[in-house]
């Protein structure tokens, strides 16, 4: 099935902030460069606010909507329908003849179980797609050992230059952050590492801060409880750009144990802000890295840090590495526009 009225537009489907999501910024951030490079685009997502049940419900209608009604002839699905986007995906590329590129920013699927895995690797087999990005290059690694064609890509797009908005009290200047999109106790420490930070908390005396991206699928309870006890100088934040905060940061800790990249690992090395991130996955050049799980290589690492001269510094952020993962991305929408218009104003031989 196609739509008729189609728009030489790229179609790019996924959310936008807020809340401050990975995903979401790095949707907002690639608009702001297809604006100055001149990139025809719409951004496709649903934002209803509503109870949860009615939101999933009335979300299901949108994009089974999207499915048989889509008007663009350039769609870019991200990664956001929790693990049916591989079946959803496969339709698509059936109903139309749009071309689809896709981007995967996590690694979800390494940990799914064999049946899982093998159905979602069957329909991701069967969907054409034009490009398959893939953020994490533990994924990457996976797909092309199972013969999927793909190319690895972190989703890091630079922030252009702006006013910044984050307000730091005067008591958090050099202060240590921790950052997570959603922490609850089910994935606090699972995923996000976060008994890692309190211990670092727990050991050190310095401010800290705690940037939330999503205050609705968080636990706040859960959060304060574990933190405000234990340290008078911790001031949580939710739903705020982590990057308003970061430039009067000493260190950002990601201690994750599931990741796929961290793009604010990168957002903090950009503006000479001292990182250190759990080895978990391929992490940005001039982030220091201990050991997953480890607290105590952690802790070292930390100290380490701390003890630094200011030549070691200077040293450690001239092997940071300027990014520019985004230009591909443009350079092929722009392509695939350009290829479009050829085509619309060649005439039929009748």
């Amino acid at each position: 099935m196609i739509n008729q009225n189609t728009k030489n537009e790229v179609a790019i489907v996924g959310p936008i902030p807020p809340p401050y999501g990975g995903i979401a910024n790095h949707i907002e951030r690639l608009t702001k460069h297809l604006d100055l490079n001149r990139v025809s685009y719409r951004i496709i997502n649903h934002k209803q606010k509503a109870e949860h049940k009615l939101k999933k419900v009335s979300s299901l209608f949108f994009y089974i909507n999207f499915l048989f009604c889509c008007p663009y002839k350039v769609v870019h699905f991200h990664q956001t329908l929790n693990g049916f986007e591989f079946i959803y995906w496969y339709l698509f590329s059936r109903l139309h003849r749009s071309k689809i590129i896709i981007t995967i920013h996590n690694q979800y699927l390494l940990n799914a179980s064999i049946v899982v895995k093998n159905i979602q690797l069957y329909f991701l087999r069967k969907t054409k797609y034009l490009k398959l990005y893939i953020v994490s290059n533990n994924l990457y690694e996976f797909l092309s050992a199972n013969s999927i064609g793909c190319r690895h890509l972190p989703s890091y797009v630079p922030l252009l230059a702006e006013k910044r908005t984050g307000k730091m009290h005067k008591n958090e200047q050099n202060a240590v952050m921790f950052n997570a999109f959603r922490l609850n106790s089910n994935n606090a420490n699972s995923v996000y590492g976060f008994d890692l930070f309190m211990g670092i908390v727990k050991k050190y005396d310095f401010p800290y801060l705690i940037l939330v991206a999503d205050e609705i699928g968080s636990d706040r309870m859960y959060i304060e409880s574990q933190v405000l006890n234990l340290c008078r100088n911790v001031r949580i934040l939710y739903n705020q750009n982590l990057i308003d905060y970061l430039e009067n940061t000493m260190i950002l800790i990601r201690p994750n144990r599931s990741d796929a990249f961290g793009i604010s690992i990168q957002e903090a090395l950009d503006v000479e802000v001292m990182v250190i991130a759990s080895d978990v996955c391929s992490r940005p050049q001039g982030a220091i890295l201990f050991k997953t799980g480890s607290f105590e290589d952690l802790d070292k690492k930390f100290d380490d840090l701390l003890k630094m001269t200011f030549e070691e510094k200077v040293k450690l952020f001239s092997n940071v590495e300027k990014t520019f993962y985004h230009t591909e991305i443009i350079n092929l929408y722009s392509q695939l526009l350009e290829e479009n218009e050829t085509n619309y104003s060649i005439p039929k031989n009748r």
